[in-house]
């Protein structure tokens, strides 16, 4: 009964906030940027099952970490 009342006063501040003209900081879906979160995602897992043939999945994991971690940087700067 809680989360039904949060959940519908939620729903009436960001109506009101539309209302009152205030601007929310959301990106327009159709302003073309892409998302580089994957690139760490499956940076982190891909790296961690090489690693784990190779007998050092944390090395692994920590050598996918960063490799994600460019090339979502590269990704950012690209759509900048």
């Amino acid at each position: 009964m809680a989360l039904v009342m949060t959940l519908e006063q939620d729903s009436n501040a960001s109506g009101a906030d539309k209302q009152s003209g205030q601007h929310t900081h959301q990106q327009d879906p159709a302003s073309g940027s892409s998302a580089g979160g994957i690139f760490l995602a499956l940076g982190c897992i891909v790296g961690a099952v090489i690693g784990g043939f190779l007998g050092q999945p944390s090395l692994g994991f920590l050598i996918g970490l960063a490799a994600g971690a460019l090339a979502a940087t590269g990704t950012w700067l690209f759509n900048r």
